[in-house]
C-alpha cells in the first residue's frame, strides 16, 4: 500500500516488524499393534526481524508500505498402517517480509523461516522409531539505525521409552533487542505447552511446544506464535496402537509496520485589509504570499464587477490554514437634476435631483460654475428660491454609493426680465355654466398684444391651446375679456392664460382649476387663512349637508389628501396643512351619496 505524510509533519519515527514462521507438521505410523512406539516430534518456527528508523519527511511525499503476513503451520501428512507415509507432513511457512520504502529509504525486516516437520514410521520394528524436524531460523532485518533478529525455533526432542517433544517457536525481535530462541527439549522437565522464545515488546512470545510422556496414542498441535512477529510451535504425534496420526504446526503471528509521527499547529495566513472598489475598475492581483510568507492560490478568478469571496489555499507542504477574503465591488450610481425653466423675477425655482443607488448631494449656483457651490441638503430634491434677475442657475447633482461617485451638472437659462406679463393683469378666473366652462380676465394696461390664448391640461404639466382671443395691443385703458369652452367635461381641469406679442415673444399667467360636475357656488364654500402655513379653516353655506370626499391635490394634479367627512350647514372644519409644501394647491369637496355635486377651490402655503 502507499502512504502519504500528512500536512504539518516533518519527522517520522518507522518500526518494522517481520512475520513469524509456522511450527512444522508431523505424523506418526505404526504397522503393527505389537510393535514398540512410532513417535515424531516438529521443529518450531523462527521470530520475525525487526528495524527502525527516525528521519524527517516533507508532507505530500509518498511511500511504499509491504506488511508480511504469518507463516502458516506446516500440515501432517497422510499415512496408513499399511502403507506407510504416503504424503510426508510438510514445513511451517516461512513469515512474509515487511518493507517500508521511498524517497532514499529503504527499510526490511524478513520473516522467520518455518520449522521442520518430521514424520516416523515402525514398520514392523522390535524397536522404538522416532523422527524429529529441525528448528527455524529467526529473521533478521536491515536499513534501520536499530536492526535486530528474531530468535530461533527449537527442534524436536525425543528420547527412547521416555519424552517426546516437538520444538516451541522463535521470539520476535523488538525495539530493545533480538528474539529470543526456543528453549531446547533436552533442557525442561516434564511439562507441556512449554513457552517458546521471548519476544522483545511489543513484538511477541514464541508459540508452545508439545510433551507427551505416555504409552497410549497421541496427537497435539504446535502452539501460534502471539502478537507480532513470534514464531508458532511444531505439530507432536505418539502412537501406541497401529495406524497414522497427524498433528499441524501451529502458525506465526504476523508482521507490522508502525508510522509514528506528531501533527503540529497549522498557521493561519494573514493578509492586509482589501479596500473596496468601484464596479468595472483595475483590481490587482491577490497577493500570492501572505505577510507571514505562507504562499498559495486564490479562487474563484478575480471579478471587477461584482462582490465576491475569495479562498487562498496553501499546499499540503505549508502546514497552513485557507483563509477567505470578499471584496466588495460598489456599483456605479446615476445621479441626474432639472428644474423648470421659465420664472418670473422674483418668483420660485423649483429643483429635482433624483439617484438610483446610494445617497445624493444637490448642489447650486448661479451665473457658472467658478463659484462656490450652495448645498441643499443630503437626499432633498425639491428646493424653491427667489430667481435674481437675468440669471442662469447651475445645478449640480454628486451621488455616492460606497467608493463610486456620478455628479451631474446642468445650467438652466431663467426667464425674469420683463417679470411675468408683457401686461397688467389684473385677474383671470374660471367657472362653470351647465356644461359649459367660461374664463374671464381684466387688464388694467398693455403693451404691443397680439392676442391671448386659453390652454388646457389634464394633467397640469402639459398643455395645448383651447381658444384664441385678440389682443387690444397697446392701451393704457382696462380691457375686459371672456372666452368660452362649451358642453365640455373634467378630462381637461387645468387652464392657464398665455399671452403673445406682436414679435412672437410669450409668457404665461398661472395655472387654474375648473371642474364643471355640478359644481357648487364659491358663494356656498371659503377657506381661510389663505395663504395658510399650518392649519386652514373650510366654510360651508346653508346649501352643502352630508357626506363628502375633500381631497387636495398639488398644482400638477397630484393627490396629497383623501378623505371622508361630514359636513353640517353654515359650520367650519379645521384641516392640518403643517405637512405641505410651499407652493399652490386644489381643494376639492365631492358628494359621497352618489350625487354629482362636487367644488373646487384654490389655496397656497407660505411658509
Amino acid at each position: 500500500t502507499t502512504w502519504t505524510v500528512p500536512a504539518c509533519v516533518t519527522s517520522i519515527t518507522v518500526q518494522v516488524w517481520g512475520g513469524g514462521g509456522g511450527g512444522g507438521g508431523s505424523i506418526a505410523v505404526k504397522r503393527n499393534s505389537s510393535d514398540p512406539e512410532a513417535c515424531s516430534g516438529a521443529g518450531g518456527g523462527g521470530g520475525g526481524g525487526f528495524t527502525t528508523l527516525t528521519f524527517a519527511v516533507i508532507p505530500g511525499q509518498t511511500y511504499t508500505v509491504v506488511v508480511g503476513t504469518a507463516g502458516n503451520g506446516g500440515a501432517g501428512g497422510a499415512g496408513s498402517w499399511g502403507s506407510g507415509i504416503t504424503t510426508p507432513p510438510s514445513q511451517g511457512g516461512t513469515g512474509g517480509t515487511s518493507s517500508f520504502v521511498g524517497n532514499g529509504i529503504t527499510m526490511i525486516a524478513n520473516g522467520g523461516i518455518g520449522g521442520a516437520g518430521s514424520g516416523a514410521y515402525n514398520n514392523a520394528c522390535a524397536c522404538d522409531v522416532n523422527a524429529v524436524g529441525v528448528g527455524g531460523a529467526g529473521g533478521n532485518s536491515s536499513g534501520g539505525t536499530l536492526n535486530y533478529t528474531g530468535g530461533n525455533g527449537s527442534a524436536g526432542y525425543i528420547l527412547n521409552f521416555g519424552v517426546d517433544r516437538s520444538g516451541a517457536g522463535g521470539g520476535a525481535a523488538g525495539p530493545g533487542g533480538n528474539g529470543g530462541n526456543a528453549p531446547l527439549g533436552s533442557t525442561l522437565g516434564v511439562v507441556d505447552n512449554f513457552a517458546g522464545g521471548t519476544g522483545n515488546s511489543p513484538g511477541g512470545n514464541g508459540g508452545a511446544g508439545r510433551m507427551y510422556n505416555a504409552t497410549n496414542n497421541s496427537s497435539k498441535t504446535g502452539g501460534n506464535g502471539n502478537v507480532i512477529g513470534a514464531g508458532g510451535g511444531g505439530g507432536l504425534n505418539h502412537i501406541g496402537g497401529y495406524g497414522a496420526i497427524t498433528a499441524i504446526g501451529g502458525a506465526g503471528a504476523r508482521g507490522e509496520v508502525r508510522i509514528i509521527y506528531t501533527v503540529s499547529s497549522p498557521v493561519t495566513p494573514t493578509f492586509n485589509a482589501i479596500a473596496p472598489i468601484c464596479s468595472g475598475d483595475a483590481l490587482a492581483p491577490l497577493p500570492v504570499t501572505s505577510l507571514n510568507s505562507i504562499t498559495g492560490t486564490w479562487s474563484p478568478a478575480l471579478s471587477n464587477t461584482v462582490t465576491t469571496l475569495y479562498t487562498f489555499t496553501p499546499p499540503v507542504t505549508a502546514c497552513a490554514n485557507s483563509v477567505t477574503r470578499t471584496i466588495v465591488v460598489d456599483q456605479i450610481p446615476a445621479a441626474n437634476v432639472s428644474a423648470n425653466a421659465t420664472v418670473c423675477a422674483g418668483g420660485n425655482i423649483t429643483i429635482n435631483g433624483a439617484a438610483t443607488t446610494g445617497t445624493s448631494t444637490l448642489e447650486y449656483q448661479f451665473g457658472g460654475t467658478g463659484g462656490a457651490w450652495t448645498s441643499l441638503g443630503t437626499d432633498i430634491f425639491n428646493w424653491t428660491n427667489a430667481a435674481p434677475v437675468n440669471a442662469t442657475v447651475y445645478l449640480r447633482a454628486i451621488v455616492e454609493n460606497g467608493v463610486c461617485a456620478d455628479v451631474a451638472t446642468t445650467p438652466i437659462s431663467i426667464l425674469v426680465d420683463p417679470c411675468g406679463l408683457p401686461i397688467e393683469l389684473v385677474s383671470f378666473s374660471g367657472e362653470c355654466t351647465g356644461r359649459d366652462k367660461v374664463f374671464s380676465w381684466i387688464t388694467a394696461s398693455e403693451l404691443n398684444n397680439l392676442f391671448f390664448t386659453v390652454e388646457q391640461s389634464k394633467d397640469g404639466q402639459n398643455y395645448s391651446p383651447a381658444i384664441n382671443v385678440p389682443g387690444a395691443g397697446t392701451t393704457t385703458e382696462t380691457q375686459y375679456y371672456s372666452a368660452t369652452l362649451a358642453n365640455t367635461s373634467d378630462e381637461f381641469s387645468y387652464f392657464r392664460l398665455k399671452q403673445t406679442d406682436n414679435d412672437g415673444a410669450f409668457d404665461y399667467s398661472d395655472v387654474l382649476y375648473v371642474g364643471c360636475d355640478e359644481v357648487i357656488t364659491t358663494d356656498e364654500i371659503w377657506l381661510f387663512p389663505n395663504p395658510a402655513s399650518s392649519q386652514i379653516t373650510l366654510n360651508v353655506g346653508g346649501s352643502i349637508e352630508g357626506d363628502y370626499q375633500l381631497t387636495i391635490v398639488d398644482i400638477v394634479g397630484k393627490e396629497i389628501r383623501n378623505d371622508l367627512v361630514q359636513l353640517s350647514k353654515n359650520t367650519s372644519l379645521v384641516i392640518d396643512v403643517n405637512h405641505l409644501s410651499r407652493g399652490n394647491y386644489f381643494l376639492k369637496l365631492k358628494s359621497a351619496n352618489g350625487e354629482k355635486d362636487q367644488h373646487a377651490i384654490r389655496f397656497s402655503i407660505a411658509k
